[in-house]
């Protein structure tokens, strides 16, 4: 489960990084200008590190929710096996 989640948190990372990288990065065959980062560039570093906290912060409350509706459709109401599920979840 670690793994798991470690290759998705690269992937996230991965994602997120790559269009900033080429934001503020000039393109191929373009000289390197010694002028500042455009503002659209700073926007979207700003946007994309908030992003990643975001993730990092809420992933836990995230994940419950993501389980709880998984619950709600796998799982019939007042069935035996969502109860089980419910209170193992409850611990």
């Amino acid at each position: 489960m670690a793994a798991a989640a470690a290759l998705g948190s690269a992937l996230v990372g991965w994602a997120c990084l790559r269009p900033l990288l080429a934001a503020l990065t000039p393109a191929p065959g373009q000289a390197e200008q010694p002028t500042r980062p455009r503002r659209a560039a700073l926007v979207v570093a700003a946007v994309l590190s908030g992003m990643l906290l975001g993730a990092g912060i809420w992933a836990q409350g995230v994940w419950d929710m993501a389980g709880e509706a998984a619950s709600g459709i796998a799982f019939q109401a007042g069935s035996k096996g969502r109860r089980e599920w419910l209170s193992r979840a409850a611990e």
